[in-house]
């Protein structure tokens, strides 16, 4: 039973870390692109070539999002790839647990079925 809470801490956990991964790197989008606006607008008002350096430099900083983002999807099917084997394995200890529980039962009751039996055969002779 403490496996089975385990694994769905680490379920849980991997969620977490997978749903603040994305949420910040969203944040981070957001806030670059209202930077890169205003960095725009400033730029179209100097000159030629302090718009065209600017501009690179932009287009540099939107490529490594891009980067980070795909990276961040990429980890959020690694998490669900790990959740699914997690919630596999849960499944396969519960199924285990069921099988070794009726096991103990079962032996559980032999002694009683051989007193039982062997009350009998005395009460027979």
């Amino acid at each position: 039973m403490r496996h089975f809470s385990k694994l769905t801490e680490q379920s849980k956990k991997l969620q977490n870390e997978f749903q603040h991964l994305e949420k910040q790197t969203m944040s981070q989008i957001e806030k670059i692109k209202y930077q890169q606006k205003g960095e725009i607008e400033r730029t179209l008002s100097r000159h030629g070539a302090q718009y065209e350096e600017q501009l690179t430099f932009l287009r540099a900083t939107i490529n490594e999002l891009h980067i980070m983002l795909r990276y961040s999807h990429f980890q959020k099917q690694k998490f669900r790839e790990e959740l699914r084997l997690t919630k596999l394995e849960k499944c396969a200890l519960q199924y285990q647990c069921e099988v070794l529980s009726k096991e103990v039962r079962s032996l559980k009751d032999q002694p009683k079925r051989f007193l039982l039996s062997q009350y009998h055969t005395g009460m027979r002779r």
